[in-house]
């Protein structure tokens, strides 16, 4: 028998899960930006080098000398046909740049979300402010550049069809505003809401102690879920 006297009780040690519990929500935003960054890059990896060299080739056409009068009109309209694809392959190719840029950086922020990395937060923070600015810039570019560039395209058919001319709402300044707006609403739908969530759910001061770095053993702390 162990005499309590001799041998007290010793306490136990500091347990690394007690204390507030670890939110969950770094290792799950972790999973997702991987994923979501992982299929922006595959896609628009390839869209964004066939649009600039769609613009690189439409530019190309743009020095081109061609063997009519400058009067003819088919030469002005080949002109002016590839100025216009220029425009909208430069604009689409400004986009996919953007977002290769920017889904290469998630891949990092991810690893940090995973990791409980103090600097995982603060590059969600960054990250999300820098998305939200981005998808305001293709609003821009699909405004200031698609958008114009079919008007310009669809309206060197409509010279050439008399028949899609006088469609009602076809010829090129409406089909150019249908492209500028849809090519927007559909960039803000798709890409805004992630940047957001980052921007303000990884401010919250809960999210700020998980990822604080205060325990040694963050592999610890990242298991030590709600």
């Amino acid at each position: 028998m162990i005499d309590p006297a001799i041998h007290p009780p010793t306490s136990p040690g500091p347990n690394p899960l007690s204390g507030p519990a670890v939110s969950r929500a770094p290792k799950a935003f972790g999973v997702l930006s991987l994923i979501f960054a992982s299929l922006m890059l595959l896609v628009n990896l390839p869209v964004s080098c066939g649009s600039l060299a769609g613009a690189g080739m439409s530019e190309a056409m743009l020095g081109m000398e061609f063997d009519l009068d400058k009067d003819d009109a088919p030469a002005a309209q080949v002109h002016e046909a590839a100025e216009a694809l220029h425009d909208v392959y430069l604009g689409l190719g400004l986009i996919g740049l953007m977002l290769v840029g920017m889904s290469g950086w998630l891949i990092g922020v991810g690893v940090g979300q995973l990791k409980y990395r103090p600097w995982g937060r603060a590059q969600s923070v960054w990250w999300g402010g820098i998305g939200v600015g981005a998808v305001a810039a293709m609003v821009v570019i699909w405004f200031a550049l698609i958008g114009p560039g079919y008007a310009d395209f669809f309206g060197i058919l409509a010279d050439r069809s008399p028949e899609l001319y006088k469609a009602d709402g076809v010829a090129g300044p409406m089909v150019g505003r249908a492209f500028a707006w849809v090519g927007s609403i559909l960039n803000v739908i798709v890409f805004l809401p992630y940047p957001l969530l980052l921007l303000i759910l990884f401010r919250s001061d809960r999210l700020r102690r998980a990822m604080s770095g205060a325990d040694e053993d963050l592999s610890t702390r990242a298991s030590a879920f709600d």
